[in-house]
């Protein structure tokens, strides 16, 4: 019976977590299972990594979702009689097609849940099937994916495949060997016999062979399209899970461009398992092979592909560092015309009205030009080194012949072995050229390999084992003691010796001009970053020893530029909490003023918004959508970074009935100019240049003369 998201979501909210037990045996075990390895999941934990779309719940994808939690999951072949009590509890699939959580064991007897039944039970179990060992791992997962030789890891896993993948060339390399010898026994032997029955035979089984040959290439491509699948897969999603776990600090300033190169190392990993590269390197072990079978048939023949290497090699040696700068330098051109390009699509309306098209035009075709010229310097050098390798081949070729030509007319070896010797050149030589050839496709993928291990190696934002903080009730205080802060070691601080309390369910301005580190104290109370200096506490706990995701989880927080995702606007909504009902969405769009305009419109909550449909509803409900977004649920700490700004005087006057409605209830902490917000709070900390000039009450800040530009309205 196929389910999808939204239904399990549906049990999860409704508290029926039982409920997945009339999908499929394994959807049953799910919850059960996690409930009694070492893991705290949450439901919100188990709603955020389920399949999309509609799936059988079978054993795959409960395997998967255990996996997206942090779980592993070990199998062994056994009677279930035998699995050793100290490894409970395990999931337990027989023969016969009976599914078990097997709790633990008392003497004879198992403690166990019947997946198809539902029924718990103490019984005595026979059966013959596969048990399933669920562990969480947690900080070992971290030590894994925190390893500089992530990538080597990953392909460790691919071993037996690669093992498989070996062999198989071997027996092709070895059927190949077929077709020279047939040709020599037909030239030495059938030819000058008349032996047309002899001919007929070996043609039959050359075809044979042939289609044999045929069978194990495709075999082999069909294998080797596993790990590359699975390969593209893995990189793509691991290494932008690891970006995200990365502090803010480090991916929050660089540019897109910059951010899309990395993503951009992964896919020469990709080529290579599904280019002729890998294949390259398959065969390249078994090139000494037909040398020896070449030195076999022709004697000194064999001299020649030693001497086609030893050419390849001195040309390698001067043309690679040559080769490698003109690729760098294509690269480097190729990747400021895309940014230029970028910048270009991002200000079309600046560059509108300032009549720059002209402008812009004459810059993105110098940039152009430099990229173009660049590329084809590359392209050139690359075809002359083809071509070059081409002739050395056609030199090649025509060596043998002389040299096996001048063996034949002694006698040293017949015609059949000459014309053999010039089948089998083609097979050493061959690989030889494609070895030069494809050198820069190969020193590109170790590349992608050392930029994904350098990711991969940074120390991610948390350790998402250490869940201390998950269950603890939070009140809501928040104190900063000297805090000092600033982006990176070469600029000026931010924030110096930054001080102040909120108590619990209190009610606090930040005021200041523009540069002065409103902005930046929000991020630092959210653990977007962390202090350099001083600390942040919240409830008399230093924020360093939070899981900084669950801390997220309790801080309701608006930026001063929110985005809308690509999606409906309940899908937008419940990005704060994925299992949020209906009623609660609707309650939140309620908390921000805007529940009737959003109702009014023709599809209601499922609107679409965000990226290019963003224009779909006015730009000032766009922004209160994302104030009652971090409205949906409940939070002990509400942040909001100059929550009018932009908003006409019905947006505004929503915003401050909002806070009014909150004031008292949670603590809230907010940074603004507007007169009207100000007068809510029961403080106020006044900055300047990153540093805490004043802290008053709203009536003294209000009622002081303020210099221009601080409080203007």
């Amino acid at each position: 019976m196929k389910v999808n998201k939204a239904q399990l979501i549906q049990h999860i909210v409704e508290g029926d977590t039982d409920g997945f037990g009339q999908y499929s045996p394994y959807a049953r075990s799910l919850m059960p299972l996690l409930s009694v390895v070492d893991f705290k999941a949450t439901l919100r934990d188990v709603a955020e990594v389920l399949p999309e779309g509609d799936f059988e719940f079978d054993l795959p994808y409960l395997r998967l979702i255990l996996s997206r939690l942090g779980c592993t999951t070990e199998q062994l072949k056994t009677r279930i009689e035998d699995v050793p009590a100290h490894q409970l509890p395990c999931l337990f699939v027989s023969n016969s097609g009976d599914v078990y959580v097997l709790y633990q064991k008392e003497k004879d007897k198992y403690v166990f849940l019947n997946c198809i039944t539902g029924v718990t039970s103490v019984d005595a179990l026979s059966s013959v099937g596969m048990a399933y060992f669920v562990n969480h791992v947690g900080a070992e997962e971290e030590k894994i994916k925190t390893n500089r030789d992530w990538v080597w890891v990953v392909l460790k896993r691919f071993y037996p495949i690669f093992k498989y993948l070996f062999g198989l060339t071997l027996i092709l390399n070895l059927t190949v060997l077929c077709v020279p010898f047939f040709i020599m026994i037909v030239y030495d032997s059938v030819i000058g016999n008349s032996d047309l029955e002899s001919l007929w035979a070996l043609a039959a089984g050359v075809i044979l062979v042939l289609v044999t040959d045929l069978g194990l290439r495709l075999i082999r491509s069909r294998i080797m399209a596993l790990p590359a699948g699975r390969l593209d897969y893995l990189l793509a999603t691991e290494t932008l899970k690891q970006v995200l776990s990365l502090p803010t600090i480090m991916t929050e300033r660089a540019s897109l461009t910059a951010q899309l190169s990395k993503f951009r190392l992964y896919e020469s990993i990709r080529e290579f398992f599904t280019g002729p590269t890998a294949l390259l390197v398959l065969e390249l072990p078994f090139v000494p092979l037909f040398i020896t079978v070449l030195a076999v048939l022709g004697g000194s023949i064999a001299l020649v592909p030693l001497v086609v290497m030893l050419i390849f090699l001195i040309t390698g040696i001067y043309a690679i560092p040559k080769m490698k700068r003109m690729i760098a330098e294509s690269a480097e051109h190729r990747a400021k015309h895309e940014q230029l390009t970028m910048e270009l699509l991002g200000g079309v309306f600046e560059i509108k009205i300032m009549a720059d098209e002209a402008g812009w035009m004459r810059r993105i075709q110098k940039s152009a030009k430099l990229a173009a010229f660049s590329n084809y310097n590359v392209s050139r050098a690359h075809s002359l080194l083809n071509n070059y390798t081409q002739s050395i081949l056609f030199i090649a070729s025509v060596a043998v012949v002389w040299i096996g030509g001048t063996k034949a007319m002694e006698g040293q070896i017949s015609i059949g072995a000459l014309i053999a010797c010039m089948a089998i050149l083609w097979r050493v030589v061959t690989p030889m050229q494609m070895m030069l050839l494809t050198y820069f496709s190969f020193d590109q993928t170790l590349k992608g390999i050392h930029g994904i291990n350098e990711i991969m190696a940074l120390k991610p934002e948390r350790n998402s084992s250490k869940s201390s903080m998950m269950k603890r009730e939070y009140r809501g205080d928040v104190k900063l003691e000297r805090v000092s802060f600033r982006y990176g070691p070469h600029l000026d601080p931010v924030l110096i010796g930054v001080s102040f309390h909120v108590k619990e369910n209190e009610f606090l301005v930040i005021a200041g001009g523009n540069g002065s580190g409103k902005s930046t104290v929000l991020k630092l109370l959210c653990g977007m970053y962390l202090p350099q200096i001083g600390n942040i506490l919240i409830d008399d706990t230093d924020i360093r020893q939070f899981n900084t995701t669950e801390l997220r989880h309790k801080i309701s927080y608006v930026p001063q530029y929110p985005r809308l995702f690509t999606g409906d606007i309940r899908f937008n909504l419940k990005l704060r909490d994925i299992i949020a009902s209906d009623e609660v969405v609707l309650n939140a769009l309620k908390i921000a003023g805007i529940e009737e305009q959003i109702l009014a419109l023709p599809n209601g909550l499922d609107t679409q918004i965000g990226g290019y449909v963003g224009g779909s509803v006015p730009s000032g409900i766009q922004r209160n959508l994302c104030i009652a977004r971090s409205m949906v649920g409940s939070y002990p700490i509400v942040i909001l970074d100059e929550p009018s700004a932009g908003l006409d005087r019905m947006g505004a006057d929503n915003v401050v009935n909002l806070l009014n409605s909150l004031k008292g209830k949670c603590t809230i902490i907010v940074t603004s100019h507007a007169p009207e917000i100000i007068e809510l709070a029961d403080k106020v900390v006044e900055m300047e240049r990153g540093l805490v000039k004043n802290v008053t009450t709203a009536v003294d800040y209000l009622g002081t003369d303020r210099k221009a530009g601080v409080l203007l309205k």
